[in-house]
C-alpha cells in the first residue's frame, strides 16, 4: 500500500467500520480501507484494517492504523 500515501484528483480514500469495541483509553475499529472513483462513486479496492483510537477528555488523542493482511503499520 505504499501508493496510498500518494494524491490522486480521480480516487479518494475511505474508511468502512465493520466492527468497533470499546477498550480502555479509548476503541479499536476493524474498517475496511475503500479506494473510490470520484466520478462513479465505484470501489476500486479495498484492504481489512485495523484502527486503534485513544480517546481522552472525550475528544480522539490517537490514531494508529495497521493493515491486517500483512500486519503492516501505516
Amino acid at each position: 500500500m505504499a501508493w496510498a500515501g500518494k494524491g490522486f484528483d480521480h480516487i479518494f480514500r475511505r474508511y468502512e467500520p465493520r466492527k468497533v469495541s470499546a477498550r480502555e483509553g479509548g476503541a479499536t475499529v476493524d474498517a475496511d480501507l475503500q479506494y473510490v472513483w470520484r466520478e462513479s462513486g465505484e470501489v476500486g479496492d479495498t484492504s481489512a484494517v485495523v484502527i486503534e483510537l485513544g480517546i481522552r477528555d472525550g475528544l480522539v488523542s490517537s490514531w494508529e492504523l495497521t493493515e491486517i493482511e500483512g500486519l503492516h503499520e501505516i
